[in-house]
């Protein structure tokens, strides 16, 4: 098993429960990308990110699928159906996270204020903040689909996850 993970604390915790079960495994404290400039010259049957590739540009995107297309038989991609809007500020936007984000506080509403505090309002103010740099590039599945065989995935298929407060859920199984 080879990690990937950019984040010191998340990789740690992983390393730590891999140890404790006793599961071989290497890792790279690195993002996508860096790993991708160092090209290994290993291939794995498999590789998945779960609510991760969002937050690389669509720019960047495209050629780490072309790689991940050289390196792995299958990738499962695990990312919200977000849909398209014409403009980040567009009333149509700031409606959709308005609704979203009230499903959201309700979902955690037993939790003292923690996930809303710590974690709902920062970002929600977040999507309004024209000062800040975009960090995440959500969009539908159908996209992702698409990026995928443009990439050279001959088979892209998709299953229903769940309904999340924020949007729907999907597993995109790519070969």
């Amino acid at each position: 098993m080879t990690l990937v993970e950019p984040s010191a604390a998340m990789l740690e915790s992983t390393l730590a429960a891999l140890r404790g079960r006793g599961i071989t495994h290497e890792a790279a404290n690195v993002t996508l990308q860096q790993f991708v400039r160092d090209d290994a010259a290993a291939c794995w049957d498999l590789a998945q990110a779960t609510f991760s590739l969002h937050n690389i540009p669509p720019a960047e995107r495209a050629p780490l699928f072309v790689w991940l297309r050289r390196k792995v038989g299958r990738l499962l991609i695990a990312e919200f159906d977000v849909p398209v809007f014409a403009d980040m500020y567009s009333p149509e936007h700031v409606t959709y996270v308005v609704d979203r984000y009230e499903k959201g506080l309700l979902e955690y509403a037993g939790d003292g204020g923690l996930v809303a505090q710590g974690f709902l309002m920062p970002v929600f103010f977040g999507n309004f903040d024209r000062s800040a740099a975009r960090t995440t590039y959500e969009q539908p599945i159908e996209t992702w689909e698409n990026e995928l065989r443009a990439a050279g995935f001959g088979r892209v298929e998709r299953r229903d996850l769940d309904d999340y407060w924020w949007a729907r859920a999907h597993l995109v199984d790519a070969r």
